[in-house]
């Protein structure tokens, strides 16, 4: 599935690697395949938690091997905050498609 939100996660990964977010797949595992340490992948946590408004569990991250994991987690935790808050996807969808675009023009904030 090639969604916005799958495509944030990318970007970020991509943006923490400095290289093209065509070139990070979901399948990616962090460690093997993008040499990214659990610091890495904490760091790229952190940025989608401010991107899309929501906490991650930290206790979750360490056993997170792959690209889809993150995007599994980081869409169940939306999904949750969105339930909770009564915000739609659909609402969210913009800032998450600037989000994405913002990370890959290399703009920060």
């Amino acid at each position: 599935m090639n969604d916005s939100l799958t495509e944030v996660v990318r970007s970020a990964v991509a943006q923490h690697l400095d290289i093209e977010p065509s070139l990070v797949r979901s399948w990616h595992r962090f460690e093997r395949d993008l040499g990214l340490h659990p610091l890495d992948v904490i760091l790229i946590a952190l940025e989608l938690e401010e991107i899309e408004e929501v906490e991650l569990p930290i206790d979750h991250l360490d056993e997170l091997r792959t690209v889809a994991e993150l995007t599994v987690l980081l869409r169940s935790m939306v999904r949750k905050n969105s339930a909770e808050h009564g915000t739609s996807g659909s609402m969210r969808l913009g800032r998450r498609q600037n989000a994405s675009r913002s990370m890959t023009r290399g703009d920060h904030g």
